[in-house]
């Protein structure tokens, strides 16, 4: 990165009629013309070898790639949770999902979800003079109280929940929100073809990428002059996958790669409409999964690579993602192996908009500015710092990595009984050489870090929550939902 770019930046936060708080990596640099735009790009159940720059040989991700190649590529990025609304909680609030109460995925039936109490990235940035946007998947709540344009987003385009509840109301198919109002509905194909003529027939349910793209590119055409905060939340490529007829066929791993590969196009669509816009410098670009990929025996199963198991594990393979951090002229290009978690990305984010993190309430995450810019960004991030990896549908705590080792508690997974295990994840990424025999007193640390998380969150749902856990959001009787009448069948969560 170079000084002036870096000046520039800085010159950006404190500029305007707003005030507000300097990133702590700051220093004595001189103020610059505007607050950086923040895009997150958030996809569904992608698994670890799924993108080519992380190790995938029969997908072509070659936008990825390239932000990859020129960003900061994140190799042990986790989330605490192997499914969706906890990790989303998690991104969007700077804390452990198990600290909001949220356990498992919400269904469209529910009355709960994200306590409007809490704070989000999005009501942190706004009132710094961000325009907020969230396009695609939701999964944090349908009462209204609970859905994107109560919780700091002042422009909604999404999808609720998950996209395969094929059951969600009366008129079948998936309902698309602008603004809490219903504005389209994906149809779900009524052939019962399988196989390849199965994914050539969902031709609806392809159009999600695109569709989802187009509003991304329109967001940032309006929103060009101003700084804006994007969540950019795709479906894909979350069961069931679909892709476009250009993209059927391009891929040697089949429909999955094809989903990809059309996902991949939709991503870099996004990078050129920043660089036409003129405002690529000043946009950083985040990517991440909200879990491991779901897999199968089946041609819509993801990859996690070189790691173990898949989406629902507290292996790696579960809970950690490809990620990146991408922006042109300010970021030197390199690889990142020290452990942190996505959530981290809510102090992050804040630095950068010039927002305080909430005092008044313990949050979780810590500012990657660090790792992004090392050498120059002042604080410190500690690189043994534990972080805690809980268990599907559950509050139980599954594992937990501090620096190069991971701790896996006992528990059953897919009815085999998990002993107790210690894995070196610099040498074993595919956690198969249990070294709890040889190393005990690693155990006997890590289980100290295990008993002061349970200590702080609970151990599980049978006892008493931690001291600082908090309430998850609970709908009135007669609050409206955007699927009243729904039912919870058919998600694959």
């Amino acid at each position: 990165m170079s000084t002036l770019s870096r000046r520039q930046f800085i010159r950006s936060v404190v500029a305007g009629s707003l005030a507000v708080a300097l990133p702590r990596w700051a220093g004595a640099a001189k103020p610059a013309a505007r607050k950086p735009n923040i895009l997150m790009i958030y996809v569904d159940d992608m698994g670890y070898g799924d993108v080519g720059a992380f190790g995938a040989t029969d997908v072509r991700t070659p936008n990825l790639d390239r932000m990859a190649s020129r960003g900061v590529k994140l190799t042990n990025c986790y989330n605490s949770s192997s499914a969706c609304s906890p990790s989303r909680a998690s991104l969007m609030t700077g804390c452990y999902h198990a600290r909001l109460s949220i356990f498992t995925v919400f269904g469209p039936a529910l009355r709960t979800g994200l306590n409007p109490s809490e704070i989000t990235i999005a009501e942190l940035l706004r009132p710094r003079g961000y325009r907020t946007g969230v396009i695609g998947k939701w999964h944090l709540g349908t009462p209204k109280d609970m859905m994107p344009n109560a919780q700091g987003f002042e422009w909604s385009y999404v999808i609720p929940v998950s996209h395969d509840y094929r059951s969600y109301d009366a008129e079948g198919g998936m309902p698309i929100y602008e603004n809490d109002k219903l504005v389209d509905r994906v149809q779900w194909p009524k052939s019962k073809a399988r196989g390849k003529d199965a994914f050539q027939s969902r031709g609806a349910v392809a159009l999600y990428t695109s569709r989802l793209t187009e509003q991304a590119e329109k967001f940032i055409t309006r929103h060009k002059d101003e700084p804006f905060f994007l969540y950019l939340a795709h479906p894909m490529p979350h069961v069931p996958i679909a892709a476009t007829k250009p993209f059927v066929g391009t891929t040697k791993r089949g429909p999955y790669g094809d989903t990809m590969a059309e996902l991949d196009n939709g991503i870099g669509r996004v990078l050129d409409r920043l660089k036409r816009e003129g405002i690529a410098e000043n946009t950083i670009v985040v990517f991440a999964s909200d879990n491991g990929p779901w897999l199968s025996k089946g041609w819509e199963s993801g990859s996690a690579g070189p790691l173990r198991d898949g989406k629902r594990s507290v292996f790696d393979g579960g809970v950690r993602t490809p990620a990146i951090v991408y922006w042109p002229g300010h970021i030197e290009p390199r690889v990142c192996d020290t452990p942190c978690a996505v959530m981290d990305f809510f102090a992050t984010f804040a630095a950068l908009g010039g927002a305080k993190v909430p005092t008044d309430r313990v949050i979780d995450a810590v500012d990657l500015a660090p790792l992004i810019w090392p050498g120059e960004a002042k604080g410190t991030y500690d690189p043994d710092r534990p972080i805690a990896i809980y268990q599907y549908r559950g509050m139980s705590l599954g594992a937990v990595r501090r620096g190069k080792w991971k701790i896996v508690l006992p528990h059953v997974y897919r009815r085999k009984e998990i002993p107790l295990s210690l894995f070196d994840m610099t040498v074993d990424p595919g956690e198969s050489n249990n070294l709890a025999d040889k190393y005990p007193d690693v155990v006997k640390s890590l289980l100290k870090d295990v008993d002061a998380f349970q200590r702080e969150l609970g151990e599980n749902r049978k006892y008493k929550p931690g001291p600082n856990v908090r309430p998850i959001g609970q709908a009135a009787d007669d609050a409206p939902s955007v699927a009243p009448g729904a039912t919870a069948a058919g998600e694959a969560e």
